[in-house]
């Protein structure tokens, strides 16, 4: 019984090993080195922020308190066009799927008309940085001023679906956009975010797990020989 533990938690320990992103609770205080930022565009109001590793949002803008000393944040005030977007890129391991899991907050004071834009999305792009799929969208337009406070999200992310194969480079990109008619303000928060485990396909064991199943019967065999 005890090797049958053992194998239980060696094989759960390698696949939580298979989270991709790194800093994604964003606790070194800084995007750098492991998120890139850009483009990142100012609205010019006096409360505005752009993408920010910080342990609160504007003072003017209060958006709460990340999940631990950090998280991503943005203010858009003033006017647009505002695109903002921060991303990292990391190599397939198994293009297949995986859980992309975030914590998120917003706070926007007007009503979000159809010309502004209004959008939060979250998309997959290939090593030169173009678009290959969108994971998430959430759309002002939808929704009337107002704010939430920190919310988990997740959605399943399909990499062979798009024609990605093993050993490919991709980037997980986080984007706020706001057309030239924008006008007020709108805040966001991102913390926690976690891509992870990547997974084979149904019904197949990843290689290590069942190097680790044959180690475990093989143990479990001398022992019951060993018995007799």
């Amino acid at each position: 019984m005890a090797i049958v533990a053992g194998l239980g938690l060696a094989m759960a320990q390698s696949v939580s090993a298979a989270e991709v992103l790194l800093n994604g609770g964003f606790e070194t205080g800084s995007f750098a080195p492991e998120w890139s930022v850009g483009p990142n565009d100012a609205g010019g109001g006096a409360c505005d922020q752009v993408w920010t590793v910080a342990s609160s949002g504007s003072a003017c803008w209060d958006l709460g308190a990340p999940s631990g000393n950090y998280g991503a944040y943005t203010i858009i005030n003033g006017a647009g066009p505002v695109t903002r977007t921060f991303s990292q890129s990391f190599e397939l391991v198994s293009a297949t799927t995986a859980t992309l899991s975030w914590l998120e907050a917003a706070k926007w004071d007007v009503p979000i008309e159809a010309a502004e834009g209004g959008i939060f999305s979250i998309d997959l792009l290939d090593s030169g940085s173009n678009f290959i799929t969108n994971i998430y969208t959430e759309d002002f337009l939808a929704e009337t001023s107002g704010a939430y406070g920190l919310t988990a999200n997740s959605t399943e992310v399909d990499f062979a679906g798009n024609s990605l194969v093993t050993g490919d480079t991709v980037y997980i990109a986080f984007t706020v956009f706001f057309s030239e008619f924008f006008t007020g303000n709108v805040g966001k928060l991102v913390d926690n975010v976690v891509l992870g485990p990547e997974l084979p396909p149904a019904g197949v064991p990843e290689p290590g797990s069942l190097a680790l199943l044959g180690l475990g019967l093989a143990a479990l065999g001398l022992r019951r020989r060993a018995t007799a």
